[in-house]
């Protein structure tokens, strides 16, 4: 076989042989937005935040290791996701994540000086998440959801409270500067 013969035969075999990938049938597609990129390993919590006027849950997730309550409150400081429509934050913005500290009388929110007093809507969303973490956190991890974005709070350092010992209630007070308030532990809605 001559050598042009036997390049036209190989290059005929190869063409054969790409053509079946080319042509299976599955249309081109542009890029599908399907929500946050996964970060690892989470757990659920629970933060809250009004949707039509009235106090709803909304599941988020937070890197396993982290300290759920102050991962839960950070969130919460942060507002709602662009994927949670309609949710809405009553929480002043705060120009440094606020601090979470866990004592014999329960919870202490440091939030940075200058920061407004809470208004009832926002004393509530607070208490709901607080209460709802701290219980679950008593309970045991919750099974990871693959559904649910995993979301790492900033500065997730390992000074943050350990977890409750089982049989206490979430107390919670809030501190900003020249003010402070404890808060009501309330009846908070379920999902």
């Amino acid at each position: 076989m001559s050598p042009t013969r036997r390049t036209t035969a190989l290059a005929t075999l190869l063409l054969s042989l790409s053509l079946p990938l080319t042509g299976c049938g599955v249309p081109t597609s542009g890029v599908i937005e399907v929500g946050e990129p996964a970060t690892g390993a989470s757990s659920n919590t629970t933060v809250y935040f009004l949707a039509d006027g009235e106090l709803r849950p909304y599941p988020r997730g937070v890197p396993w290791g982290v300290e759920a309550v102050p991962a839960a409150v950070r969130l919460l400081f942060d507002g709602p996701a662009p994927y949670e429509s309609g949710a809405v934050t009553r929480l002043p913005r705060l120009t440094t994540a606020p601090r979470t500290t866990l004592g014999r009388d329960g919870y202490t929110i440091h939030l940075p000086a200058g920061t407004p007093r809470l208004t009832p809507e926002a004393a509530r969303q607070l208490v709901c998440t607080v209460t709802r973490t701290h219980d679950a956190a008593l309970t045991g991890p919750p099974a990871p959801s693959p559904t649910t974005p995993t979301a790492a709070p900033p500065e997730a350092a390992p000074t943050d409270p350990p977890t409750p010992a089982p049989g206490t209630r979430a107390q919670l007070r809030v501190q900003a500067g020249d003010w402070s308030a404890a808060l009501a532990d309330e009846p908070c809605p379920d999902g």
